[in-house]
């Protein structure tokens, strides 16, 4: 569609208008002169053959033709300065012209006639012919219809012309105002800060206009500043979750690794468990908090995973019990740690075990020089977990004790800056948990750390079956990942038939479509969530080839509710990436 300026618009408007206008008045005029001339015709008729017939009557009884003829000419002459209308008039006696009236010859164009026969008492028959011309009517209208005609284009050239200083006065500013913009466009960012070059208008909408203008200058300086500051902090995520993803699969290398050292002492080997742990549990986080799309892009919150309990708590203990063995009068007893096997809890581990690697130095320190106790119990019931530190130390005054839980609350000592115990309850507190504190002058202390319990911990697969003979399929884009897979499924020992690698959905869907799904129990599929690929992640490809039942989805982010429940809804079993190296591959045979 042409594009048009505002005054073609209005001009094409107006010529329409003016043409509607012409042809309307037109019309009018031409209708109202035809029933004008019929009214004319119609009244001249009746009027001139009523006075002719009883002209020729009376002229005819008196024996007097020559006084008839007098008659008729006077009656034309006064009907043409009444009328303004030329008319001629002919009269016959059985065929005979008797009288005549007005000019000689007939009219030849623009006039109309009327022929009537009228009998006579005398047994005679009077033909009375009138013709009646219309040439100064239809003039008279043709004058009329030029003079309006006339008057409506002088009314539509006066409305251009007014048009054109109106749409000047309106355009000329917002041209100004449009050629601005395009140059402060084409050099953003740094046109933006410059002002506006605009004089007033005297138009209160284009001012208006100007006013907007200015002020959405002042919000793309602002945008601008703000979007700098987002692509800084939303590089700096990039760039963490890179990283994390990168290390992802080098930690599960390395807990292999450090699994299949046969000559590293048990304590270390389960110290470098640990520290592995750590970095592994930052890396998860680090992933999801990049999935979760934060509101702040340079804020990264870390969202607790589900972590196993009993390692947490018996390592922390067994690391403070080998820290505190050369005190031989320092008992440390933990009871069953049987109680906590499968229990699992929204936590992160390097916190959580800080806290009781804390509560116990605090402990170890209120004990002083005396035989002391420490001893760590654990109950445990369907909604929530108890973790209780005791020792028989010097116990903790009462007014004291309520002080303790405040920013820099310290008892008993030297150095005491109160941060462990801050730390302690902001994060139980973070996990929905609470700390308690009981304690007695003389007596000792407990503490207690109430954590609700992970509702859904056996939510992952505890196990990965493979049907004997059959065929693996690993869909994942970090390769470090599929050494892992390659290595456990070594070590399992199984007979199995033949293993895949994809590092991408596309080769995934190529083979699917050589090869077909297969029987079913035939294979078995194992596939990582973030594909790297706009159109497919892992439960994308499961629904696409419908595999569902034949597949565990195995990621970093399978903890996540929505991912989780979207799996779940497929019927998609889970496991936790992290979670992978200590899952055990079963072997069994297809029914």
């Amino acid at each position: 569609m042409k594009i048009k300026s505002i005054y073609s618009i209005i001009h094409d408007n107006l010529r329409k208008a003016l043409l509607l206008s012409l042809g309307t008045t037109a019309v009018v005029l031409v209708i109202f002169s035809y029933y004008s001339l019929r009214a004319v015709e119609e009244h001249a008729t009746h009027f001139l053959m009523k006075h002719a017939e009883g002209l020729a009557q009376a002229g005819i009884n008196a024996q007097n033709v020559g006084d008839v003829d007098k008659e008729i000419s006077r009656f034309a002459e006064a009907w043409k300065e009444t009328q303004d209308l030329d008319v001629r008039i002919d009269i016959f006696i059985d065929g005979k012209l008797i009288a005549h009236a007005g000019q000689l010859q007939p009219f030849k164009f623009l006039y109309t006639d009327v022929n009537k026969n009228v009998a006579l008492p005398s047994g005679q028959t009077l033909n009375a012919e009138v013709q009646i011309g219309l040439k100064q009517l239809v003039i008279i209208r043709g004058i009329e219809l030029l003079v309006f005609e006339l008057f409506i284009i002088l009314v539509y050239f006066s409305l251009v012309h007014r048009m054109k200083k109106t749409i000047a006065a309106i355009t000329s500013p917002l041209e100004l105002r449009v050629s601005w913009l395009k140059n402060v466009a084409s050099k953003l960012p740094e046109s933006s800060k410059t002002p506006p070059p605009f004089d007033t208008a005297n138009v209160t909408e284009i001012d208006d206009l100007s006013q907007s203008i200015e002020l959405l200058l002042n919000e793309i300086v602002k945008l601008e500043d703000h979007i700098a500051t987002v692509n800084f902090d939303r590089g700096r995520v990039k760039m963490a979750e890179q990283v994390a993803h990168n290390i992802k699969g080098a930690i599960a290398t390395l807990q292999l690794k450090i699994s299949s050292l046969s000559n590293l002492a048990t304590s270390d080997k389960q110290e470098f468990i640990e520290c592995v742990n750590s970095i592994r549990d930052v890396s998860v986080n680090l992933l999801k908090a990049k999935k979760d799309g934060n509101k702040t892009p340079g804020i990264i919150e870390m969202t607790s995973p589900k972590i196993h309990l009993m390692p947490i708590v018996s390592n922390a203990f067994e690391m403070k019990r080998k820290q505190y063995h050369h005190n031989l009068k320092l008992q440390m007893i933990f009871d069953d740690t049987k109680k906590l096997d499968g229990i699992s809890l929204r936590a992160e581990t390097n916190e959580l075990q800080s806290v009781i690697d804390n509560l116990i130095d605090n402990s170890v320190e209120a004990i002083e020089d005396n035989d002391g106790v420490i001893a760590l119990q654990v109950n445990v019931n369907n909604r929530q977990i108890k973790i209780q530190i005791k020792d028989n130390g010097k116990g903790i005054p009462f007014d004291i004790l309520e002080k303790l839980m405040d920013e820099g609350g310290s008892y008993g000592k030297v150095n005491g800056t109160g941060i462990g115990l801050v730390h302690a309850k902001e994060t139980l507190e973070k996990i929905g948990g609470k700390i308690k504190i009981d304690s007695t002058l003389g007596h000792g202390t407990t503490v207690t750390l109430l954590i609700p319990r992970f509702e859904d911990a056996d939510k992952f697969v505890g196990e990965i079956k493979i049907n004997e003979g059959s065929t693996l399929l690993v869909i994942d884009d970090d390769k470090l990942i599929h050494e892992i897979w390659k290595s456990k499924f070594k070590r399992s020992g199984l007979p199995i038939l033949q293993v895949h690698h994809f590092l991408n959905p596309d080769d995934f869907n190529t083979w699917m479509d050589e090869n077909g799904h297969g029987e079913y129990g035939s294979r078995h599929y194992f596939f990582d969530y973030d594909l790297k690929d706009e159109s497919f992640n892992g439960l994308d490809l499961i629904e696409h080839h419908g595999l569902a039942l034949e597949s565990i989805f195995v990621s970093g982010l399978a903890g996540d509710s929505e991912i989780y429940s979207r799996a779940k809804k497929l019927g998609v079993r889970c496991l936790r990436k992290d979670l992978l190296n200590d899952t055990s591959i079963v072997g069994t045979t297809q029914i």
